[in-house]
């Protein structure tokens, strides 16, 4: 049972940074995932995105790429580690969340449109 509470306690292991995720921008290696709503979305977005909110994510896991790792993106962290979590259930091992999300990405001055 510590097991299970443990996983919700320290999450570092199924996070990357922002600059890990801007470097698989820039070689195409992963699937960039963000799980936002739409308004947040539209306020601007990593370009290479695939947009699919979270409460859709269960439904419409066929339409990520299965060939690249995903990373998965929100505004400050924390629903990219569920979308982690709906991946993983749903048979995916190659999922991570960027710590931090749009909130750090911005901070660093990473482009976004």
């Amino acid at each position: 049972m510590a097991g299970f509470f443990n996983r919700f306690v320290d999450r570092s292991s199924d996070e990357v940074s922002v600059d890990t995720v801007d470097a698989a921008i820039a070689t195409g290696s992963h699937t960039i995932l963000d799980v936002r709503e739409l308004d947040e979305w539209q306020d601007g977005h990593i370009a290479e995105a695939i947009h699919i909110p979270l409460g859709e994510l269960d439904l419409r896991l066929q339409e990520l790429p299965q060939d690249k790792p995903v990373y998965t993106i929100c505004h400050s962290g924390k629903r990219s580690l569920v979308a982690v979590d709906i991946l993983t259930s749903g048979g995916r091992s190659d999922a991570k969340s960027m710590a931090g999300g749009m909130v750090a990405w911005a901070s660093s001055g990473k482009p976004y449109v």
